[in-house]
């Protein structure tokens, strides 16, 4: 993680808290990077402002290496939540940023919040 915005020098995983705790979150997050540890406490903290803990096997989706498929993606978005705010869909270690997963991006439904991490994005 960064800094974010010039002359603040206030750390990215302070903006990230606070946007969470504000509620401040529109569309899918992308975490990337080589700090792992605080990747994992961001992903976290949205799946536990996010996901009742009485409901996390039903209301949370970790996918990574052979469930990533568009089809799986797609499932596990269009998934209503069943006892959360929202269901919570991670993508773990995404590389494959094709023209059907960017379309679909697009479309992911209100009820649904999407996680995506790697170490790092092809631009």
């Amino acid at each position: 993680m960064s800094y974010i915005k010039s002359g603040n020098n206030v750390h990215a995983y302070n903006i990230i808290s606070k946007d969470i705790k504000n509620d401040i979150i529109d569309g899918p997050l992308l975490f990337h990077g080589a700090e792992v540890y605080l990747i994992d406490w961001a992903v976290n903290l949205v799946i536990n402002k996010f996901v009742d803990i009485s409901s996390k096997t039903l209301d949370l989706s970790i996918l990574e290496n052979d469930s990533l498929s568009i089809d799986s993606i797609i499932a596990n978005c269009e998934t209503f939540p069943m006892l959360s705010k929202k269901r919570v869909v991670v993508l773990r270690n995404f590389k494959s940023f094709n023209e059907d997963f960017l379309s679909y991006i697009n479309n992911i439904p209100d009820n649904c919040q999407l996680v995506i991490t790697c170490d790092e994005i092809d631009k």
